[in-house]
């Protein structure tokens, strides 16, 4: 996928999982001024009418100073002038206080590519962490994982002879993942009996963004994971085998989506939705300029089908557009626990190494003018998350097939 220039509503919390990058910080700041060491351009730094070239060049000189400083006197010189970059780069994006205005060094961007694709190498498998221990939730059907016999319960004892009981949760994804064709030895227990090992040989793997099956007979259960490059097409198969099925109302599942393209989001409020706002866009910092943005329709749609939101603390962003639309407009009634509140929005720029910078352009706000941000979605249905809740199991999934089976016994 190349990137371009692109609107992303993201939970922080959801990229740090996703690109398993922390900002370091690093020299607080970059920018082409006076005193540049050789081979970096020299130009005016670009203000908003807050000061002069001259002035400016002289606010930029200590960053020029202490690089040139750093270079020349540092013990373990030489210095790698990328990591300089890259701290640099981090420290400027940090420095403005907000946490989703990031730079993404070449290596993070790519993975937020593959995430957001839905596409990765490795062996294909669901893991959390219980009591210290990685615990296989499930593998990816058709994934090397699967054909090499590895279940769900499943516990991961060591990779490549290394134990990983307690180690650091994105180490260990680390250590699984790994270029295509390339073996990775993890020592499995089995129900607590005597370990064993298992040779998985790391492939491409395909991660679905949406999920679909029937449930309770007439009922259409969607779950979106991400608002990524897939969803909209994903959701549209889904939508198709709803109807094929003939259910009579769909519960949609947005927990735990942390969000992803804003686009993505416009689409799936289309989908049941067919014209109207999807959000407003403000851009002004101050009440006023608030622009509509419109929903985004497609061939496939199911505007008269009743329908649930289930919703939690992790859904965030480009999810929370979505449920707040359908709240805000009597589309949907929204069951679950109040939302994670990100209002902000970031267009995301490709840069000249590979990298990227997510810069906050704008907040959004919900059909009816509210502002979530800090604040999230309050459900119309509070169910508290418990250790029993699955995707179609639990008290949240229970309440809100029960209010949807009480919308379409109302519709007749």
């Amino acid at each position: 996928m190349k990137l371009t220039r692109k609107r992303v509503l993201m939970g922080v919390g959801s990229v740090l999982a996703l690109l398993v990058f922390f900002v370091a910080g690093g020299l607080a700041g970059f920018a082409v001024g006076q005193n540049a060491p050789p081979g970096f351009a020299t130009a005016s730094l670009t203000t908003d009418g807050l000061g002069s070239a001259k002035s400016n060049s002289q606010l930029w000189k200590p960053f020029w100073q202490t690089y040139q400083y750093i270079t020349r006197d540092y013990y373990g010189r030489p210095v790698n002038q990328e990591k300089l970059m890259n701290g640099a780069a981090e420290g400027l994006a940090s420095s403005v206080g907000d946490p989703y205005t990031m730079y993404l060094p070449p290596k993070q961007q790519k993975e937020l590519q593959s995430e957001m694709s839905g596409q990765f190498e490795g062996i294909g498998v669901y893991v959390e962490v219980k009591d210290k221990q990685f615990v296989v939730v499930s593998p990816i059907d058709n994934s090397p994982a699967q054909k090499a016999g590895i279940k769900s319960g499943d516990v991961i004892l060591e990779v490549n002879g290394k134990p990983i009981t307690g180690m650091d949760q994105m180490k260990v994804v680390n250590m699984i993942r790994g270029p295509k064709g390339t073996p990775v030895t993890l020592t499995i227990q089995r129900d607590g009996r005597k370990p064993f090992k298992v040779r998985v040989v790391r492939n491409e793997i395909q991660v679905p963004q949406v999920t679909y099956k029937r449930v309770d007979g007439d009922v259409g259960y969607i779950r979106i994971s991400i608002f990524g490059d897939k969803t909209v097409q994903e959701l549209d198969s889904a939508l198709r085998q709803a109807k094929q099925d003939h259910v009579r109302g769909i519960i949609l599942d947005l927990r735990d989506n942390g969000g992803g393209w804003v686009d993505a989001a416009r689409s799936t409020v289309g989908r049941f939705l067919p014209n109207g706002v999807a959000f407003y866009e403000d851009e002004s910092k101050g009440p006023g300029g608030e622009q509509p943005v419109s929903v985004e329709t497609g061939s496939v749609s199911a505007y008269k089908l009743p329908m649930v939101v289930l919703v939690n603390g992790g859904t965030a962003s480009a999810s929370e557009i979505t449920a707040g639309a359908l709240q805000a407009r009597d589309r949907a009634k929204l069951v679950g626990e109040r939302t994670f509140g990100k209002g902000s929005e970031q267009e995301v720029e490709g840069l000249s190494n590979g990298g990227s910078v997510h810069v906050t352009i704008a907040h959004w706000l919900t059909p009816d003018k509210v502002d979530i941000n800090h604040k999230g979605l309050k459900p119309d249905y509070v169910v508290k998350t418990s250790s029993k809740d699955q995707e179609t199991s639990g008290p949240q999934f229970r309440k809100a097939l029960e209010v949807l089976k009480s919308e379409i016994a109302r519709q007749g």
